[in-house]
């Protein structure tokens, strides 16, 4: 008896590994997606609304979705230090996206550009920048489809061979 419920445990056990993993390719799409909806946001509250980095950043936390994290931290972190530090807030804030290193490497270029320049120009690099995105939530649409399923069926089967083996 303790027999199948170690062997049970054991395949719920590399089940759940397996799940968690498709979960983080899941979840890498929807920050994707989510930060490129708010910068989206955010360049059209820079371009058209003129507002204030402080306030286009709120805007953008709203309609972030997965990505509301990055934009809450920024945010507190301007209120905190204040605008002038904007570059530091959000490079800060883009070291705790939860996503691979080449996004949080193009959420990042934006540093040095957001409340520095023209809105025009500000608005061109955030479309560069969205552009780059989109690249990758492609690639990570991709592998959420290819690999998904996959390490989902290879946590269930890890599991049963590794309780046959010990049963």
């Amino acid at each position: 008896m303790i027999r199948i419920i170690g062997a049970a445990l054991l395949v719920a056990g590399f089940a759940f590994i397996g799940f968690d993993a498709s979960n983080r390719l899941k979840k890498r799409v929807k920050v994707i997606g989510g930060l490129i909806q708010a910068l989206e946001v955010l360049s059209a509250e820079i371009t058209y609304n003129l507002s204030p980095v402080g306030q286009a950043v709120a805007s953008a936390a709203l309609a972030a979705g997965e990505a509301s994290p990055f934009f809450a931290d920024c945010k507190a972190r301007l209120e905190k230090e204040g605008s002038s530090r904007f570059e530091e807030c959000w490079l800060k804030s883009a070291e705790k996206l939860e996503c691979d290193e080449g996004t949080k490497e193009i959420a990042a270029s934006l540093a040095g550009v957001i409340g520095k320049y023209e809105a025009a120009e500000q608005a061109k690099a955030i479309e560069y920048a969205v552009s780059r995105l989109k690249k990758r939530l492609e690639e990570a649409e991709e592998e959420r489809k290819r690999s998904s399923k996959v390490y989902m069926t290879l946590g269930v089967s890890c599991g049963i061979t590794a309780a046959i083996i010990f049963i």
